[in-house]
C-alpha cells in the first residue's frame, strides 16, 4: 500500500502538489490522469522519494519514502516517458547490466531478459546499438530494464506512449498477473481509453489537486448515470467542457 498524506510540493513560486491524500491500494492498477502540469510525474516522483522536499509524509508499506530510501529502491521500479539507455550498449547488454543492478540471481539472467524481449517484441533487436533504435522500441527497452528483477511497485510515467498494439496487448496481459499475485500498478497516461480499460482505479489531477479517486466501478456508474462518456466527465472534472 501506498499512502500519502497531505503531501504539497512546490517548484519555485509554482505548486505542483496541493495537500494529497491518497491510498493506493496493493494487488492493484491504478491509473492517473490529468492535463499537461496537473501533477502526475511529480506525484509519482514524490512517491518513489525521487523528489525529498515536500511536505507531508508518503509510506510505502508503512516505511517512509523520505527515509528509508534503501527499502524504496529494494522494493519500486520506475519507466519515465524519457531517459538515457547508455546508447552505446547494446540492447541485450543495457539488460543485462540492470540485471545485475536489480539482483537477478546469475543463472536466471538469460531467461529473464528473454521473457521480457519476447513479451515486447523486441528480440531482433537487442544485438543492435540503442543510438539506433526508434522511440518505441526505447521505450520497450525502458519497460524490460522497469520489470526486471520482480519489484512490488512498478511506476510508469507516460512511459507507453511509443508502444506499438501487440505489445501493448501482451504487456496489460502481464501487468494484469501481477496485480493478480499482489504487486502493485501505477501508470500516469494522457490515454484515457487506456486508462478505463487497463486500471482497478482511476486517480484524476489538475492544478496539482486531486479531484478524484474512483474505483472502477464508480466510473462506469458515473458515466451510466450521467449518459456521458469518461472522456466527457473528465473535461468536465478539469473544466474543459
Amino acid at each position: 500500500m501506498i499512502r500519502f498524506t497531505e503531501v504539497s510540493l512546490w517548484y519555485e513560486n509554482k505548486q505542483a502538489l496541493d495537500q494529497i491524500n491518497l491510498t493506493v491500494s496493493s494487488a492493484h492498477i491504478t491509473g492517473i490522469a490529468g492535463p499537461n502540469g496537473a501533477g502526475k510525474s511529480s506525484l509519482m516522483r514524490v512517491g518513489l522519494g525521487l523528489i525529498r522536499e515536500f511536505s507531508g509524509e508518503v509510506t510505502i508499506d508503512n516505511h517512509s519514502v523520505k527515509k528509508e530510501r534503501q527499502y524504496i529502491k529494494n522494493q519500486c521500479t520506475y519507466a519515465p516517458e524519457e531517459t538515457s539507455l547508455f546508447p552505446y550498449l547494446t540492447g541485450n547488454e543495457f539488460l543485462q547490466l540492470m540485471a545485475v543492478l536489480r539482483q537477478v540471481p546469475k543463472e536466471k539472467i538469460a531467461s529473464t531478459i528473454r521473457f521480457f524481449t519476447d513479451l515486447l517484441e523486441m528480440s531482433d533487436f537487442t544485438e543492435k546499438l540503442i543510438v539506433d533504435y526508434s522511440h518505441g522500441m526505447r521505450q520497450k527497452m525502458l519497460l524490460a530494464a522497469a520489470l526486471l528483477g520482480d519489484p512490488s511497485y512498478i511506476f510508469i510515467d507516460e512511459a507507453l506512449n511509443g508502444l506499438d498494439a501487440p505489445a501493448l496487448y501482451r504487456l496489460k496481459k502481464y501487468l494484469r498477473s501481477l496485480a493478480q499475485k499482489g504487486r502493485t500498478v501505477l501508470i500516469a497516461s494522457h490515454n484515457l481509453s487506456l486508462i478505463r480499460e487497463w486500471c482497478d482505479s482511476l486517480v484524476i489531477l489538475n492544478e496539482g489537486k486531486l479531484l478524484v479517486h474512483w474505483k472502477k466501478q464508480e466510473l462506469e456508474k458515473h458515466c451510466a448515470l450521467s449518459g456521458k462518456s469518461f472522456e466527457e466527465i473528465f473535461l468536465q472534472l478539469i473544466g474543459s467542457e
